[in-house]
């Protein structure tokens, strides 16, 4: 446990209860890992939440929640994609690089309904340094809707 780890999530609406159980199988699956964890939203963190991580962190120490507020004119500010398929809160991930205090620093994104059923140290560990992202290509007739050919290659972003 020498590195501390950074992961994101932008959570909101109905994907808070989902976001609590994804930092327990992070922490649960990975307990010899220490991570901060980041967790972006525009809206109040609710108490339920702040509850649940706060017993969270009763039975596990490697890991350290930090809440940031999105300013929701950024919110406004950010393209809507395919009408009402994909929303402006959806894209709040184009503002990790801005809200986000790191520097030339690696940070591993999770949508909030991540499930970690493994050890992902192999993965915190991957050499990044001549990338700029790094993701698992997306399955499913979901792009179709967004006009995207079906034989391009895409992630779920």
């Amino acid at each position: 446990m020498n590195k501390t780890h950074k992961i994101a999530y932008t959570v909101g609406g109905d994907f808070w209860v989902p976001c609590g159980i994804s930092i327990y199988s992070l922490v649960d699956n990975n307990s010899k890992e220490k991570f901060e964890i980041y967790i972006l939203s525009e809206e109040e963190k609710p108490e339920y939440f702040l509850n649940a991580i706060e017993t969270l962190g009763d039975t596990y120490q490697n890991f350290s929640v930090e809440f940031i507020k999105i300013d929701k004119e950024k919110i406004q500010k950010l393209p809507q994609m395919g009408k009402e398929r994909i929303s402006k809160g959806a894209n709040t991930k184009l503002l990790l690089g801005e809200l986000l205090p790191l520097e030339d620093e690696n940070i591993l994104f999770l949508d909030a309904d991540t499930l970690v059923v493994d050890d992902i140290g192999e993965l915190l560990c991957k050499d990044m340094s001549e990338t700029g992202i790094a993701a698992a290509p997306g399955t499913g007739s979901y792009i179709a809707g967004l006009g995207v050919p079906p034989d391009r290659q895409y992630f779920c972003a």
